[in-house]
């Protein structure tokens, strides 16, 4: 991970044929990382998702609909940068699959706020606990600054990675 920011900091001070070659030495450092490392990160998650017979979105938006607070299917598209149909799919499975239930919005009728049923709730925690496991295991040999670290290199990666995108 050193060796790629040290790669975006030397960007400044190449020539043009130079920045070319740092940023290939990038995208090719990017798409490793991906591959071995946030691909069984994804894996993972994905196992969890298929045990309750989710997606990765299903299980991700369920989640946000236990830690929110009469969350819309509006207010999801938003978060997850992703269009309403996307939200409204994943939402239809996770109604068959009786997970949350919709109800309308008292202040807007034309919106919808999304809550979790007793059996949501149950899969929710059940999650929590193996991902907790999961991300017990993974980080038992890190320290606390090791984790603050992490926690603030990915983000401000992602922060980076999401303004690149959309210039």
């Amino acid at each position: 991970m050193v060796s790629f920011w040290f790669a975006i900091l030397k960007m400044g001070w190449k020539s043009m044929n130079e920045q070319q070659k740092v940023k290939d030495t990038l995208v090719e450092m990017m798409v490793d990382s991906y591959l071995h490392d946030f691909r069984g990160v994804e894996q993972v998650l994905k196992s969890l998702a298929k045990e309750v017979g989710l997606s990765w979105r299903g299980l991700s938006l369920l989640d946000q609909v236990s830690r929110g607070n009469h969350l819309t299917l509006d207010e999801l598209a938003k978060q997850n940068k992703i269009t309403k149909g996307a939200v409204s799919t994943q939402t239809t499975n996770l109604l068959r699959l009786g997970l949350i239930r919709i109800e309308p919005n008292s202040e807007d009728r034309r919106q919808h706020i999304l809550h979790l049923t007793a059996k949501g709730e149950e899969i929710t925690q059940q999650l929590d606990v193996r991902t907790g496991e999961a991300a017990s295991r993974i980080v038992e040999g890190m320290n606390q600054d090791d984790l603050e670290q992490l926690r603030s290199n990915f983000a401000r990666f992602a922060k980076l990675l999401s303004h690149s995108l959309e210039e």
